[in-house]
């Protein structure tokens, strides 16, 4: 039989590791930061434009916390410098001044990314030799004639519509490297495309096919697990896809008593997209409807009826979620 001082050694010895187990769990724990719930990061330049030689403050949020976040400028010949590394603060933003003497007048970005969340935002910049003593507001151009700026990898073509195919090329990198890529959106919004391996060389090139309708300026960066180096290319997403016909919709009957059943019928969607669909009754109060995917072919076809009795004109109005195409259709109720 033990004794009571050999029972208590043996407890403490169970005791002291328990401690430092569950020490060791609650650290874990408190260490673990969902940054999976940060969905985009944005960023602004001001003021627009400014004269070259006067700095530009940037301000942007988005990120992590304090993440770290490396940042480059890129002129109006393609040349990318890089900047001093930045930290997110507690709620994930970061803000700085940039001296442009000796800047060429022109179009310029400043480009961030976050190191652990991969989030990357994008700042254009005009910087002019003088400004006007009363400027005229200048109208944002369409997509269609943004500049694309000249990153560290290749692109070709530099623009296209949605479903266009462009081919991405690098070099630099190590031979034989692991190479990590992901897209950027215009909203912010980054996304793994995966890794890929560079040639004997340290060069690659890659495939890229846009599906997501979200124009504007995107990029696809390239991170070499071994040696650190980091590129990226630029394009631009146009608002329209190339030759494509307006989605349109007929509905069956047009008319008749709130009660009757309709079916509506659509074309020139995306394949198997999902499309989304509501009414806006003669009062013009919005009702919501229904979401369902359209077919291989690009047409979709529901039955509905009325969300109420109010007699007038209705509109059916549906959605592609991904095309971002849209049409409607109404029916006139007795």
């Amino acid at each position: 039989m033990k004794s009571s001082s050999g029972t208590q050694r043996w407890l403490r010895f169970l005791y002291i590791p328990a401690v430092a187990l569950l020490l060791t769990a609650g650290l874990t724990f408190s260490l673990y930061h969902p940054t999976s719930l940060v969905l985009a990061a944005s960023a602004t330049a001001q003021p627009a434009p400014q004269v070259a030689g006067q700095p530009v403050t940037f301000s942007a949020t988005g990120f992590t916390p304090g993440e770290p976040v490396s940042a480059w400028t890129t002129s109006p010949d393609g040349t990318a410098a890089a900047l001093p590394q930045l930290t997110a603060d507690n709620s994930g933003s970061v803000s700085f001044g940039l001296s442009t003497l000796g800047f060429v007048s022109g179009q310029w970005y400043v480009t961030l990314h976050g190191i652990r969340s991969a989030l990357e935002a994008i700042a254009p910049f005009q910087l002019v030799d003088s400004l006007p003593d009363s400027p005229a507001p200048t109208p944002t151009p369409p997509v269609d004639s943004q500049a694309v700026p000249q990153g560290g990898l290749q692109v070709s073509p530099s623009s296209g519509f949605v479903k266009q195919i462009f081919q991405l090329s690098g070099s630099g990198y190590a031979p034989g490297e692991k190479i990590s890529l992901w897209q950027t959106s215009p909203l912010g919004e980054a996304n793994s495309l995966g890794t890929i391996y560079s040639d004997p060389h340290g060069n690659f090139s890659y495939t890229y096919q846009s599906y997501i309708s979200i124009s504007g300026l995107w990029s696809i960066t390239a991170h070499g697990l071994i040696s650190g180096t980091e590129k990226s290319g630029y394009f631009l997403i146009n608002s329209a896809e190339q030759g494509e016909v307006s989605a349109s919709a007929s509905i069956s009957p047009n008319h008749g008593y709130s009660s009757s059943g309709i079916t509506v019928n659509g074309v020139n969607f995306l394949p198997s997209e999902t499309y989304s669909y509501w009414f806006t009754g003669p009062d013009q109060r919005v009702y919501a409807g229904g979401r369902a995917t359209t077919n291989a072919d690009g047409t979709l076809s529901f039955k509905c009826n009325l969300p109420d009795s109010t007699t007038g004109q209705w509109v059916i109005t549906i959605h592609g979620l991904q095309s971002n195409r849209q049409t409607q259709v109404t029916f006139q109720a007795s």
